[in-house]
């Protein structure tokens, strides 16, 4: 693995692996700095996002049915289809899907017909 031939603020020989074709890293390619620059851009963005709360909005308007199999899979299946389009924080769909796991397994340890405690 070569490495990049440029070097650091403080003088020193940068240490990132080299892109293929120019001999630098990502972090001192020219033609990479656009790219760079929308990651930082998007991450801010999800950032703000993850702090603020703009998923709960989108997470409002899951109906919530734990009652039953069916319900609990749109659920499942809500919560995925938000996770994937990049609208639920990671740290949140985990949490929602572990809750939806726990109860999905109490709701079959109950016998049909009661209503556990």
């Amino acid at each position: 693995m070569a490495l990049c031939s440029a070097s650091t603020r403080a003088g020193r020989p940068c240490r990132f692996a080299a892109r293929r074709f120019t001999g630098l890293c990502v972090n001192h390619d020219p033609e990479y700095q656009h790219i760079q620059e929308a990651n930082r851009l998007i991450g801010a963005q999800r950032s703000v996002e993850s702090r603020t709360g703009a998923w709960r909005e989108a997470l409002a308007s899951v109906p919530i049915d734990l009652a039953t199999v069916r319900g609990r899979l749109r659920i499942l299946e809500a919560l995925m289809a938000m996770d994937l389009a990049g609208q639920l924080p990671a740290p949140i769909a985990r949490r929602l899907l572990r809750s939806l796991a726990a109860a999905t397994n109490v709701s079959a340890n109950v016998p049909k017909g009661t209503v556990p405690p």
